[in-house]
Protein backbone atom coordinates (compact mmCIF):
# COMPACT_ATOMS: atom_id res chain seq x y z
CA UNK A 1 0.00 0.00 0.00
CA UNK A 2 2.73 2.44 0.68
CA UNK A 3 3.21 4.97 -2.32
CA UNK A 4 6.41 5.14 -4.08
CA UNK A 5 6.82 8.98 -2.63
CA UNK A 6 6.28 7.32 1.35
CA UNK A 7 8.57 4.53 0.48
CA UNK A 8 11.67 7.26 0.01
CA UNK A 9 12.66 8.04 4.02
CA UNK A 10 16.13 8.59 5.52
CA UNK A 11 15.89 8.04 9.12
CA UNK A 12 19.23 10.03 10.31
CA UNK A 13 19.88 8.85 13.96
CA UNK A 14 23.80 9.52 13.14
CA UNK A 15 24.26 13.19 14.67
CA UNK A 16 26.68 13.26 11.99
CA UNK A 17 27.50 16.75 10.80
CA UNK A 18 28.39 15.62 7.63
CA UNK A 19 24.86 13.99 7.10
CA UNK A 20 23.21 16.74 8.03
CA UNK A 21 24.65 19.35 5.75
CA UNK A 22 23.21 17.11 3.24
CA UNK A 23 19.70 17.29 3.70
CA UNK A 24 19.11 19.74 1.32
CA UNK A 25 20.38 17.90 -1.63
CA UNK A 26 18.42 14.98 -0.53
CA UNK A 27 15.15 16.71 0.71
CA UNK A 28 15.70 17.76 -3.05
CA UNK A 29 16.11 14.27 -4.65
CA UNK A 30 12.70 13.25 -3.63
CA UNK A 31 13.75 11.61 -0.39
CA UNK A 32 11.78 12.64 3.08
CA UNK A 33 13.84 12.93 6.23
CA UNK A 34 13.28 12.02 9.51
CA UNK A 35 15.93 13.13 11.79
CA UNK A 36 17.31 12.88 15.71
CA UNK A 37 20.30 14.91 14.48
CA UNK A 38 21.00 18.77 16.04
CA UNK A 39 23.59 19.23 13.43
CA UNK A 40 20.69 20.79 11.25
CA UNK A 41 20.91 24.10 13.23
CA UNK A 42 24.13 24.47 10.55
CA UNK A 43 22.63 24.60 7.76
CA UNK A 44 22.09 27.55 5.82
CA UNK A 45 19.76 30.47 7.29
CA UNK A 46 17.31 30.18 4.01
CA UNK A 47 17.20 26.38 4.42
CA UNK A 48 16.65 27.13 8.34
CA UNK A 49 13.68 29.77 7.60
CA UNK A 50 12.10 27.15 5.42
CA UNK A 51 12.72 24.70 8.56
CA UNK A 52 10.97 27.44 10.73
CA UNK A 53 7.96 27.66 8.44
CA UNK A 54 7.34 23.93 8.21
CA UNK A 55 7.57 22.99 11.74
CA UNK A 56 7.61 19.27 12.81
CA UNK A 57 5.64 18.51 9.54
CA UNK A 58 7.49 19.83 7.07
CA UNK A 59 10.61 21.80 6.01
CA UNK A 60 8.55 24.33 4.00
CA UNK A 61 7.57 25.72 0.26
CA UNK A 62 11.15 25.72 -0.69
CA UNK A 63 10.95 22.61 -1.01
CA UNK A 64 6.97 22.29 -2.16
CA UNK A 65 8.29 21.12 -5.83
CA UNK A 66 9.89 18.09 -4.88
CA UNK A 67 7.18 16.63 -2.37
CA UNK A 68 9.21 15.84 0.06
CA UNK A 69 9.38 16.69 3.94
CA UNK A 70 11.46 16.44 7.28
CA UNK A 71 10.34 15.85 10.61
CA UNK A 72 12.86 16.42 13.42
CA UNK A 73 10.82 16.37 16.81
CA UNK A 74 13.41 13.63 18.30
CA UNK A 75 16.64 16.48 17.45
CA UNK A 76 14.70 18.55 19.93
CA UNK A 77 13.75 16.91 23.15
CA UNK A 78 14.89 13.20 22.90
CA UNK A 79 11.50 11.71 24.26
CA UNK A 80 9.77 14.67 24.81
CA UNK A 81 7.34 15.95 22.28
CA UNK A 82 8.37 19.35 22.93
CA UNK A 83 7.88 20.25 18.84
CA UNK A 84 4.04 19.94 18.66
CA UNK A 85 3.40 20.90 22.27
CA UNK A 86 4.91 24.08 20.95
CA UNK A 87 3.18 24.39 17.91
CA UNK A 88 -0.24 23.28 19.44
CA UNK A 89 0.35 26.29 21.46
CA UNK A 90 1.16 28.18 18.51
CA UNK A 91 -2.42 27.45 16.99
CA UNK A 92 -4.08 28.23 19.89
CA UNK A 93 -2.10 32.32 19.76
CA UNK A 94 -0.39 31.08 23.04
CA UNK A 95 2.98 33.37 23.11
CA UNK A 96 5.73 31.28 24.36
CA UNK A 97 7.89 34.02 26.49
CA UNK A 98 10.27 31.38 28.09
CA UNK A 99 11.39 27.82 28.28
CA UNK A 100 13.98 26.21 30.80
CA UNK A 101 14.91 23.09 30.48
CA UNK A 102 17.07 20.06 30.52
CA UNK A 103 18.43 19.17 27.57
CA UNK A 104 21.65 17.34 28.20
CA UNK A 105 21.01 13.41 28.96
CA UNK A 106 24.94 13.30 29.45
CA UNK A 107 25.36 15.95 32.08
CA UNK A 108 21.82 15.39 33.36
CA UNK A 109 23.41 11.52 34.47
CA UNK A 110 26.82 13.37 35.35
CA UNK A 111 25.55 15.30 37.93
CA UNK A 112 22.69 12.93 39.11
CA UNK A 113 26.25 10.30 39.96
CA UNK A 114 28.64 13.20 41.40
CA UNK A 115 25.72 15.42 43.39
CA UNK A 116 22.57 13.87 43.64
CA UNK A 117 19.80 15.50 45.04
CA UNK A 118 18.97 13.08 46.86
CA UNK A 119 21.35 12.25 49.26
CA UNK A 120 19.97 13.09 53.18
CA UNK A 121 22.98 14.45 54.27
CA UNK A 122 23.22 16.67 51.88
CA UNK A 123 27.00 15.82 51.36
CA UNK A 124 28.67 15.74 48.19
CA UNK A 125 29.56 12.36 46.48
CA UNK A 126 33.05 11.09 45.80
CA UNK A 127 32.38 9.98 42.30
CA UNK A 128 34.65 11.53 40.19
CA UNK A 129 33.27 13.80 36.82
CA UNK A 130 35.69 11.61 34.65
CA UNK A 131 34.00 8.11 36.01
CA UNK A 132 30.96 9.73 35.39
CA UNK A 133 31.43 10.89 31.71
CA UNK A 134 32.73 7.65 31.16
CA UNK A 135 29.59 5.59 32.39
CA UNK A 136 28.02 7.89 29.81
CA UNK A 137 30.32 6.52 26.78
CA UNK A 138 29.23 2.82 28.57
CA UNK A 139 25.78 3.79 28.20
CA UNK A 140 25.49 5.52 24.92
CA UNK A 141 24.16 8.78 25.84
CA UNK A 142 27.15 10.49 24.49
CA UNK A 143 27.27 11.96 21.46
CA UNK A 144 29.60 10.90 18.21
CA UNK A 145 32.01 13.08 19.19
CA UNK A 146 31.65 13.26 23.13
CA UNK A 147 33.15 17.30 23.26
CA UNK A 148 29.46 18.32 21.86
CA UNK A 149 28.17 17.51 25.10
CA UNK A 150 30.62 18.00 27.55
CA UNK A 151 31.49 21.55 25.94
CA UNK A 152 27.51 22.40 26.35
CA UNK A 153 27.29 22.57 22.32
CA UNK A 154 24.76 20.03 22.07
CA UNK A 155 22.35 21.64 24.51
CA UNK A 156 22.89 25.14 22.35
CA UNK A 157 21.90 22.92 19.22
CA UNK A 158 18.57 21.86 20.86
CA UNK A 159 18.17 25.45 22.22
CA UNK A 160 18.44 26.77 18.87
CA UNK A 161 15.77 24.33 17.03
CA UNK A 162 13.55 25.40 20.19
CA UNK A 163 13.55 28.92 19.08
CA UNK A 164 13.55 27.97 15.92
CA UNK A 165 10.14 26.08 16.42
CA UNK A 166 8.89 28.72 18.73
CA UNK A 167 9.37 31.81 15.91
CA UNK A 168 11.82 33.91 17.40
CA UNK A 169 14.81 31.97 16.10
CA UNK A 170 18.47 32.03 18.24
CA UNK A 171 21.40 30.85 16.18
CA UNK A 172 23.27 28.23 17.87
CA UNK A 173 26.55 29.97 17.49
CA UNK A 174 24.37 33.16 19.50
CA UNK A 175 23.64 30.84 22.30
CA UNK A 176 25.31 31.92 25.28
CA UNK A 177 27.25 29.17 26.63
CA UNK A 178 28.91 29.93 29.93
CA UNK A 179 30.47 26.34 30.81
CA UNK A 180 33.37 24.65 32.50
CA UNK A 181 34.92 23.35 29.54
CA UNK A 182 33.62 25.48 26.51
CA UNK A 183 36.92 25.82 24.94
CA UNK A 184 38.32 24.15 22.67
CA UNK A 185 38.71 20.45 23.80
CA UNK A 186 41.06 17.78 22.63
CA UNK A 187 39.45 14.97 20.59
CA UNK A 188 38.48 12.13 22.67
CA UNK A 189 36.52 9.61 20.23
CA UNK A 190 37.88 6.83 22.85
CA UNK A 191 36.92 5.84 26.58
CA UNK A 192 40.83 6.48 26.97
CA UNK A 193 40.98 9.55 25.18
CA UNK A 194 37.12 10.70 27.40
CA UNK A 195 39.21 9.62 30.58
CA UNK A 196 42.17 11.46 30.14
CA UNK A 197 40.57 14.62 28.84
CA UNK A 198 37.99 14.68 31.08
CA UNK A 199 40.54 13.49 34.58
CA UNK A 200 42.01 17.28 33.65
CA UNK A 201 38.39 19.02 35.20
CA UNK A 202 38.11 16.17 38.17
CA UNK A 203 39.32 18.86 40.78
CA UNK A 204 37.50 21.74 39.26
CA UNK A 205 34.21 19.54 39.02
CA UNK A 206 34.82 18.31 42.47
CA UNK A 207 34.86 22.29 43.90
CA UNK A 208 32.13 23.21 42.46
CA UNK A 209 30.22 20.32 43.67
CA UNK A 210 31.31 20.95 46.55
CA UNK A 211 30.67 24.81 46.44
CA UNK A 212 26.62 24.16 45.87
CA UNK A 213 26.99 21.19 48.71
CA UNK A 214 28.12 24.02 51.49
CA UNK A 215 24.45 25.37 50.77
CA UNK A 216 22.44 22.81 50.59
CA UNK A 217 21.98 22.79 46.97
CA UNK A 218 23.34 20.75 43.29
CA UNK A 219 24.74 21.75 40.32
CA UNK A 220 22.53 21.36 36.92
CA UNK A 221 22.87 22.25 33.86
CA UNK A 222 20.05 24.38 32.30
CA UNK A 223 19.28 25.61 29.05
CA UNK A 224 17.03 28.68 29.11
CA UNK A 225 15.24 30.43 26.02
CA UNK A 226 13.61 33.89 26.49
CA UNK A 227 11.82 35.56 23.93
CA UNK A 228 13.20 38.93 23.28
CA UNK A 229 16.43 38.05 25.29
CA UNK A 230 18.36 35.34 23.92
CA UNK A 231 19.32 31.41 24.90
CA UNK A 232 21.78 30.93 27.37
CA UNK A 233 23.52 27.25 28.71
CA UNK A 234 24.81 27.18 32.22
CA UNK A 235 25.29 25.24 35.54
CA UNK A 236 23.09 26.57 37.86
CA UNK A 237 23.13 25.89 41.38
CA UNK A 238 19.41 24.63 42.61
CA UNK A 239 17.72 23.54 45.59
CA UNK A 240 17.71 19.85 45.89
CA UNK A 241 14.12 19.64 45.43
CA UNK A 242 13.69 22.14 42.29
CA UNK A 243 11.98 19.93 39.96
CA UNK A 244 15.07 19.74 38.02
CA UNK A 245 17.61 18.98 40.41
CA UNK A 246 14.97 15.89 40.91
CA UNK A 247 15.04 14.65 37.80
CA UNK A 248 16.33 11.19 37.87
CA UNK A 249 19.35 9.14 35.50
CA UNK A 250 19.55 10.97 32.44
CA UNK A 251 15.88 12.03 31.65
CA UNK A 252 15.03 15.59 29.79
CA UNK A 253 12.54 17.91 31.30
CA UNK A 254 10.62 21.19 30.08
CA UNK A 255 9.19 24.18 31.52
CA UNK A 256 7.53 26.29 29.28
CA UNK A 257 6.24 29.95 30.07
CA UNK A 258 3.68 31.49 28.33
CA UNK A 259 1.69 34.83 28.62
CA UNK A 260 -1.20 33.67 29.89
CA UNK A 261 0.65 31.01 31.73
CA UNK A 262 3.29 32.65 33.73
CA UNK A 263 4.02 29.57 35.99
CA UNK A 264 4.51 27.53 33.22
CA UNK A 265 4.02 23.75 32.02
CA UNK A 266 6.18 20.90 33.02
CA UNK A 267 7.32 18.32 30.44
CA UNK A 268 9.63 15.23 31.30
CA UNK A 269 10.75 11.69 29.56
CA UNK A 270 13.78 10.48 28.20
CA UNK A 271 17.11 11.94 26.79
CA UNK A 272 17.58 11.49 23.10
CA UNK A 273 20.32 8.44 23.90
CA UNK A 274 17.37 6.10 25.62
CA UNK A 275 15.65 3.65 23.58
CA UNK A 276 12.80 5.84 23.55
CA UNK A 277 13.95 8.51 21.01
CA UNK A 278 13.04 4.81 18.72
CA UNK A 279 9.25 5.64 19.82
CA UNK A 280 9.49 9.56 18.72
CA UNK A 281 10.95 8.55 15.52
CA UNK A 282 8.61 6.02 14.82
CA UNK A 283 5.77 8.00 15.55
CA UNK A 284 6.79 10.91 12.88
CA UNK A 285 7.30 7.78 10.09
CA UNK A 286 3.49 7.17 11.10
CA UNK A 287 2.59 10.61 10.63
CA UNK A 288 4.78 10.96 7.11
CA UNK A 289 3.55 8.01 5.81
CA UNK A 290 0.11 9.19 6.75
CA UNK A 291 0.93 12.88 5.09
CA UNK A 292 2.27 11.66 1.91
CA UNK A 293 -0.57 8.85 1.63
CA UNK A 294 -3.11 11.62 2.02
CA UNK A 295 -1.30 14.57 -0.53
CA UNK A 296 -1.09 11.68 -2.99
CA UNK A 297 -4.58 10.53 -2.55
CA UNK A 298 -5.57 14.60 -3.52
CA UNK A 299 -3.72 14.39 -6.77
Amino acid sequence: MLLTEASRILIDTSGSAEIAARYTDILRSGIHVLSSNKNIVDLPADVLQSFQRGGTRSVGTDFAAYNTHCWYEAALGGGVPIAKVLRQLADVGETVTEVEAVVSGTWASIFNTIAPATDPNGAASSAKFSSAACDCYSLGLLEPDPRSDLSGRDAAMALSLISMVIGDPVRVDDVAVNMPLAGPLPECSTLADLMRVTSQYDAQMAALVEEAASKNQVPRLIASYRRGKGCSVEIRMLDRDDVFARLPDSQNAFVIRTEANTEGTLLKGACAGSPSIVDVIYADLIQLVKFAFTKAQVR
